[in-house]
């Protein structure tokens, strides 16, 4: 029997944990955005950026890939805590997408949200809105790359890739 660092129950954990709140948190997101968006649009009670098209398809699009990592994320989880060596791939390659997904969403916002909010009637002095962006995408940048970020130093630790590392069939000896 292999021994388990605690980093790898401890991630494979957390890996559950956030897996699970993402699929709960963005499946209730994706129903209400799908169930709700066009009613509200219809009865005028929905003026605000994600009323557009782009931003709901966006959110639409964005919510549907964000699930699926979160299941890929709990399969990772899964995977570590059986001491698999693909559960530690798995999480490599969702903290590796993950990365990569924080700045396409930084782009959408900047590309479809802020062009949106702006078509709005101005309800701010001039660059307030400009600026609560530039602050709210370096906090949600920091914030959605913390996880991502840990989960790849950890899990290329030398003792996290030998302890999960695939056993060695035994040779057979010829007589």
């Amino acid at each position: 029997m292999r021994q388990r660092p605690t980093v790898i129950t401890v991630f494979g954990v957390l890996n559950i944990v956030f897996g699970s709140l993402g699929v709960t948190c963005l499946g209730v997101g994706l129903v209400t955005q799908a169930a709700m968006a066009p009613a509200l649009q219809r009865f005028g009670g929905m003026q605000q950026w994600s009323a557009t098209p782009a931003s709901h398809a966006w959110g639409i699009v964005g919510g549907s890939v964000g699930m699926l990592a979160a299941v890929v994320l709990i399969v990772a989880g899964v995977g570590l805590l059986l001491m698999r060596p693909w559960g530690r791939a798995v999480s490599i390659g969702y903290a590796a997408w993950k990365v990569f997904w924080a700045f396409v969403n930084l782009a959408a916002m900047w590309l479809i949200m802020v062009p949106a909010m702006k078509q709005q009637p101005a309800q701010m002095p001039p660059g307030v809105l400009e600026g609560m962006m530039v602050v709210s995408s370096v906090v949600g940048l920091v914030i959605a790359l913390a996880y991502p970020v840990l989960l790849l130093v950890f899990m290329t630790r030398p003792y996290v890739v030998a302890a999960l590392r695939a056993p060695e069939e035994p040779t057979a000896s010829l007589p």
